[in-house]
């Protein structure tokens, strides 16, 4: 059985903010309020209030800054939030943070902000918001520079790889961790430096491993699986060499179980059965109880293997009990997935009761997740507001004195007087503009993530719920279709939170235009792997005429979103087994690409609203539309110099063709 959700996490090497001890608190908001508010006076009372509830031991007194106040105030609630597994209220103060350290230009913590939200997304299983965080980490780490600056940079690479590796994406993650290795200075402490590369070893020891599991051909797996005990063997060694009789046994520890692992699937259990026996008494002697569970989950899948379920068993129930009672949501639906699967054929009711469970756990942390996404969207909107309130302050200030200025000058200027009434005025209109469009989008967004983004989250539900009352009486194309159903709508959510997330980020300004050029025909490639499930699902073929070599200018990702939309509305709104075209070219001074449909095709009275909500409409399989997809389409190709056209006929099907500047005639001009 697959244990790797155990395995990943002895590979993430962290600098995020210590945990303290954490006492009861009713209200860390109101409190860390009544701080802000006090900040000209008053401050250290309330800063003392917040450290009294939460148990740590500081006092404030008048010499200290608001400032510094209030950098250890945001650190104090963010592990007091991590204590208590809190994530939302986590992340909403490391934001705060984040804007605190920014403002006041501290890279370092900036970086170490982005690392512990990196860390937080990554244990919520928010593998593409996680990496973004360590990469703008890295990225500051890297301008910083210096001896400690590129040793975290080396760290949070290594937390990449570890994500693509949860992520499988084997071969991202292998690079990684080559270039950790290939990071490693040898003016540096040269005992860090030797434990780091006994880590990077274990590390793509794993790596290998699980290319092992996943080769279909036997030659390839031996292959790999002597690359992982190479790699592990010489990891152990370093790790012997430096930390045996040292508080660090706990990296032998680490690497022998991944040697363990390797000799289990090379089909050495014996071997396995050895190296674990030598981790007991690291354990015993360390008191290393998690690394001990690593062991008893090991020891489980051994057990399976040679044919002993009940010793299985009681390892795979082991790691359940310390997963629930530390809260250990992955690693506990894990213990419960591998009691499933051995238990289903032998003891059935404690197998179901085992499945509930682990659908149950899935459930919440995806509760958790959408909880996470809602209130970013909650806190990127308040702040906007905020910050449209300060500017129109700013503005009426401005303004105020501008009419004091005019009404001076009355009695010498009437013309001045008419003028500035009438700048007054058009000011005013274009706020009220403004504030209109503010208004717009707000709705807009509360609509979509109360309406549109329930929906999906419905029909999953209820299929779960047809799922656990009948599993057992279905037949497996019964169970097939549910199974269908539940891809469709994770799909249709996937889709509505990526076009939902740069809809806002464009509308806030957050979003800006990075021209460079760019392989039109790669990124259309990738993008139909991408979706190529999605349509497998409704039985709809993907045909593609592409033309390499061709560059245009554009900005890479801003494309991969306007071919993703428009490949997926085209398959939305195909008939199952038909046929969906994909062509890219070279029209004169542009290349182009174009998505044909043989759908149910655009009235002539829908085509001139196309590419606004205005024309909503759901697929031939009832999928959901908000209208944020063609919408983002059009705005991001504006914003390219392109441009998109749609020709359709009903009945027929749709052909919508994106054209972009080619990078070969701009060089030639």
């Amino acid at each position: 059985m697959n244990i790797r959700k155990l395995l990943i996490s002895i590979t993430v090497i962290s600098f995020g903010i210590p945990l303290h001890g954490a006492g009861n608190i009713s209200d860390i908001d109101s409190l860390y309020t009544m701080f802000q508010n006090k900040e000209s006076a008053g401050y250290v009372e309330e800063a003392n209030k917040i450290m009294a509830k939460v148990g740590y031991e500081h006092t404030f007194t008048s010499e200290e800054s608001f400032d510094d106040a209030n950098a250890l105030v945001l650190d104090v609630i963010v592990d007091y939030y991590r204590s208590k597994s809190e994530y939302v209220g986590r992340i909403t103060y490391l934001n705060k943070a984040l804007s605190f350290y920014t403002e006041h230009k501290d890279s370092m913590n900036v970086a170490r902000c982005h690392h512990t939200l990196g860390a937080t997304y990554q244990m919520l299983g928010l593998y593409d918001k996680a990496i973004q965080a360590y990469q703008q980490s890295s990225d500051i780490l890297l301008a910083i520079g210096g001896d400690s600056s590129n040793l975290r940079y080396r760290y949070t690479l290594n937390n990449i790889a570890a994500l693509f590796f949860e992520q499988d994406e084997m071969d991202k993650s292998e690079e990684l961790y080559l270039k950790c290795l290939s990071l490693i200075n040898g003016d540096e402490d040269e005992t860090r430096n030797e434990i780091d590369r006994s880590t990077y070893l274990g590390n793509l020891a794993m790596v290998y491993n699980a290319k092992a599991e996943s080769s279909p051909y036997a030659s390839i797996a031996q292959s790999y699986l002597s690359k992982a005990l190479e790699n592990v063997t010489e990891a152990v060694a370093i790790a012997k060499k430096y930390c045996e009789g040292t508080s660090s046994e706990i990296e032998i520890v680490k690497r022998e179980i991944t040697l363990a692992r390797t000799l289990m699937l090379q089909g050495d259990l014996n071997g396995a059965d050895r190296v674990l026996s030598e981790c007991d008494a690291y354990v015993a002697r360390n008191s290393l109880e998690y690394q001990g569970i690593q062991v008893a989950s090991i020891r489980g899948e051994i057990m399976e293997r040679r044919g002993n379920p009940i010793v299985a068993e009681r390892m795979y129930d082991k790691v359940r009990d310390y997963a629930r009672k530390q809260g250990l949501k992955e690693m506990e639906g894990q213990a419960l997935e591998n009691l499933y699967v051995l238990l289903k054929d032998i003891r059935p009711a404690k197998a179901l009761e085992c499945l509930e469970k682990r659908t149950a756990i899935r459930d919440s942390i995806f509760t958790l997740q959408q909880n996470i996404l809602i209130s970013e969207f909650q806190v990127q909107y308040e702040t906007q507001e905020k910050e449209n309130l300060i500017r129109q302050q700013e503005s009426e200030l401005r303004q105020s004195k501008t009419v004091a200025w005019s009404l001076a000058v009355i009695l010498l200027l009437c013309v001045g007087l008419a003028s500035g009434i009438y700048r007054h005025v058009a000011f005013v209109r274009k706020r009220n503009r403004e504030l209109k469009e503010s208004n717009d989008t707000k709705d807009k967004m509360i609509s979509i993530i109360s309406h549109d983004l329930k929906n999906p989250a419905y029909a999953q539900r209820n299929v779960l719920r047809g799922l656990h009352s009948s599993w057992q009486q279905l037949e497996n194309a019964t169970i097939g279709n549910y199974i269908n159903e539940l891809l469709t709508s994770s799909e249709s959510q996937v889709q509505l939170l990526s076009n939902l997330l740069d809809w806002a980020r464009l509308q806030t300004g957050k979003l800006k235009c990075n021209i460079i050029e760019i392989d039109l025909s790669m990124i259309v490639s990738n993008e139909i792997k991408t979706l190529q499930g999605m349509a497998d699902n409704k039985q709809v073929t993907i045909e593609t005429r592409l033309v390499n070599g061709e560059s245009a200018l554009a900005d890479r990702e801003m494309v991969s979103v306007i071919i993703r939309n428009l490949i997926t509305n085209a398959i939305k709104f195909s008939r199952s087994g038909s046929i969906v075209e994909v062509e890219t070219g070279v029209d004169g001074d542009s290349a182009y690409c174009s998505i044909i449909d043989h759908g149910v095709g655009i009235s002539e009275g829908n085509l001139a609203k196309v590419f606004t909500d205005a024309a909503v409409s759901t697929g031939t399989d009832d999928e959901p539309g908000t209208g944020l997809g063609l919408e983002l389409c059009r705005n991001f190709t504006k914003l390219n110099n392109g441009r998109i056209t749609v020709a359709s006929k009903p009945g027929e099907g749709s052909t919508f063709t994106l054209y972009l500047k080619l990078a070969r005639r701009d060089n030639e001009d």
